[in-house]
C-alpha cells in the first residue's frame, strides 16, 4: 500500500541520513540519489521514465534538477541541494524562473527538509510557499505532508497537505518497547484546531501583511489562551515560548537558520560568527528579532513548521487589527 511504503521510506531515508551526514552534506549528487529519488518514487515519481520525470530540465539560464511531468509538461519544478544548505536563494530564483516559464509548481529540497511553493500566486516572493515539512518529523506526520506531492495530487493541481489521519494506529503495527530496547520519548499529543470565535480571527498560515502594516494586537495558541502582541517581534516569541511550554521544543531541531543567519539558536551567534542584533532570549534558546514584519512572520512559521511536533500553523490565529 501506498502509505505502508511511504512510512518506510521515511523511516529509511532518516536512517540513512544519520548514518551517512557527513557525506552527504559534501555531495548534492549523493544526496539525489540516496534522499531526494527514494521519496519521490516513494509518491509515484518514476524517476527513470522520461513520460514522468525529466531530469537537468532547462529552466532559464540553467537547468533544474528535476521537472515532475503531465502529459509532457512540466507540472513542478524539483531543485535539489545537498544536505544542509538553505533554501531560500535557490527558492527566490527558481520560483522567478518557473513563473516567466508558466510552471505552476517549484520545489526546493536538501532531502532533509522540503519547500513547496506556488508561483502564480499574488504575494511577495517567499510568502508563495504553501508547504514545508521535515522528513525528521514524526512519520506519520510526513506522510501527510509529503502526499501533496503524490503524483495524482501534482497531476490533478491539488497540491496541498493531506488533513485526514492517514495511518490507522493498530497496537500490532505500533512500535514497541521491551526490556531490551532503549526507552522512546513519547511525542506531545496532537492539539485539536480551536474553533474560531467569530470573524475577527485568522489564522496564521492565511495572514498576508503589507510591508509597513502593524501587528495584530492579540496571538491566540493551540490551547486556546491570547497573548497581547504590541510588536511582530511579539508573535515568533509567543509561538516559541508555547512550544517550550508544551514540551515540544527542545534541542532537537535547533538552530533553525534561514539565509546565512539563525533565526533561533541555542547561543546568541550567527554561523557567520556575528552577533545576534536583538536577542531575546526565550527559555534556554536565543531568537533573533532584527526583522521586518514580514520576516519575523516568515520566522514564526518556519519555526512552527519545523517544531511544532503535530501542532500546524492553521491551530495558531491572529487577531484582525480593528
Amino acid at each position: 500500500m501506498l502509505l505502508e511504503s511511504l512510512y518506510q521510506t521515511i523511516e529509511k531515508l532518516n536512517e540513512r541520513m544519520e548514518t551517512h551526514r557527513d557525506k552527504l552534506s559534501q555531495s548534492e549528487a549523493l544526496t539525489r540519489n540516496a534522499l531526494v529519488d527514494p521519496l519521490l518514487r516513494s509518491l509515484g515519481w518514476d524517476t527513470e521514465d522520461p513520460a514522468l520525470v525529466m531530469p537537468e530540465y532547462k529552466l532559464g539560464n540553467g537547468t533544474a534538477d528535476y521537472a515532475l511531468l503531465n502529459g509532457g509538461k512540466p507540472v513542478i519544478v524539483v531543485e535539489a541541494k545537498k544536505l544542509g544548505i538553505p533554501l531560500d536563494d535557490a527558492a527566490s530564483q527558481g520560483i522567478s524562473y518557473c513563473i516567466n516559464d508558466g510552471i505552476e509548481y517549484f520545489a526546493v529540497t536538501d532531502g532533509k527538509k522540503w519547500d513547496v511553493y506556488e508561483t502564480h500566486r499574488a504575494v511577495p516572493l517567499l510568502d508563495k510557499k504553501i508547504l514545508s515539512f521535515y522528513i525528521t518529523n514524526p512519520p506519520a506526520d510526513v506522510c501527510l505532508a509529503a502526499l501533496a506531492l503524490w503524483r495524482r495530487s501534482v497531476q490533478s493541481g491539488t497540491v496541498r497537505k493531506a488533513r485526514t489521519p492517514l495511518l490507522d494506529p493498530e497496537p500490532q503495527e505500533a512500535p514497541l518497547v521491551t526490556s531490551n530496547q532503549p526507552d522512546v520519548p513519547l511525542e506531545p499529543p496532537a492539539i485539536p484546531p480551536i474553533p474560531e470565535a467569530g470573524g475577527n480571527w485568522q489564522p496564521l498560515s492565511q495572514l498576508q501583511p503589507l510591508t509597513g502594516d502593524k501587528a495584530p494586537p492579540e496571538i491566540r495558541l493551540p490551547d486556546g489562551s491570547i497573548r497581547p502582541v504590541k510588536h511582530w517581534a511579539d508573535i515568533p516569541q509567543a509561538a516559541v515560548e508555547w512550544l517550550i511550554q508544551q514540551g515540544r521544543l527542545d534541542e532537537t531541531g535547533i538552530p533553525i537558520q534561514i539565509g546565512k543567519r539563525y533565526i533561533l539558536s541555542a547561543h546568541r551567534v550567527h554561523p557567520t560568527g556575528a552577533d545576534f542584533k536583538s536577542a531575546k532570549q526565550v527559555g534556554q534558546f536565543y531568537l533573533e528579532t532584527n526583522y521586518n514584519n514580514l520576516n519575523n512572520l516568515r520566522n514564526s512559521r518556519e519555526i512552527i513548521e519545523k517544531i511544532g511536533k503535530g501542532v500546524g500553523l492553521e491551530q495558531f490565529s491572529v487577531r484582525r487589527p480593528e
